[in-house]
């Protein structure tokens, strides 16, 4: 894990998404909002979201993955920028996604999903 710089970027973008007040509720079923700070599998479902990429050609798409920790300490798990489109995988053992200047995030396939019938044997 790459917790020193990348922290600090993350904390940067959290802040600032955080700032400008963007939800999940405003989002389709299956889509993340390409603005926003997210609790992992409150607000975002687990699984495989894409995007076209960066909303502008002056910024770049940024996102990130971090988990807390036992001791409330976020870890970044991936922070990513990118001008081209993107593919991140959300797991149920996230805590946080976070994304800024991106179009918005279509989920392509979940992940962990739970299978009832394996637990009961048939």
């Amino acid at each position: 894990m790459r917790k020193v710089s990348l922290l600090a970027s993350a904390v940067a973008v959290a802040v600032g998404v955080a700032m400008i007040g963007t939800s999940a509720a405003s989002a389709a079923p299956g889509t993340i909002p390409g603005h926003g700070l997210f609790d992992v599998p409150w607000e975002v479902l687990p699984g495989t979201y894409t995007t076209s990429g960066p909303v502008s050609a002056d910024m770049p798409c940024i996102y990130g993955r971090a988990k807390v920790d036992g001791d409330g300490e976020l870890n970044v798990l991936e922070f990513e920028s990118t001008l081209e489109p993107a593919t991140v995988t959300i797991l149920l053992t996230d805590s946080r996604f976070t994304t800024a200047y991106c179009a918005d995030w279509k989920r392509v396939s979940s992940v962990g999903s739970l299978d009832l019938g394996s637990l009961f044997g048939s």
